[in-house]
């Protein structure tokens, strides 16, 4: 898996630091999601409108869930980490039917 993250055109638009800063959500949620043999987790990085769009696809179709995790659990944090930092979030089917992806946006350049 591989993402592209174009470089800041303006000086005021947010570079990959601020980006993984902001959102720190695409990286991580690619190591918990949950692929079938044979299936690709997507990635991607977008800018439009004064937002920035982090999305993650894969096979699951799920519908995620914030939980409450205990102080001993490992895992669990990741949707209430993104609902804490993102202006919102949410999930759709994958375009082809199978699976789901997730998404979150902040507003950029505050």
């Amino acid at each position: 898996m591989s993402a592209f993250i174009e470089p800041p055109s303006h000086p005021t638009e947010p570079g990959p630091a601020e980006i993984h800063r902001r959102l720190p959500y695409g990286p991580r949620s690619v190591g918990h999601a949950r692929v079938p043999a044979g299936r690709e987790i997507g990635l991607r990085i977008a800018r439009y409108d004064g937002r920035l769009r982090v999305e993650v696809a894969d096979a699951n179709n799920d519908r995620p869930q914030v939980r409450e995790a205990t102080a001993e659990d490992e895992h669990g944090r990741g949707l209430a980490l993104v609902e804490a930092l993102a202006d919102r979030w949410g999930y759709c089917p994958r375009a082809h039917g199978i699976g789901k992806a997730v998404w979150a946006e902040v507003v950029i350049g505050r």
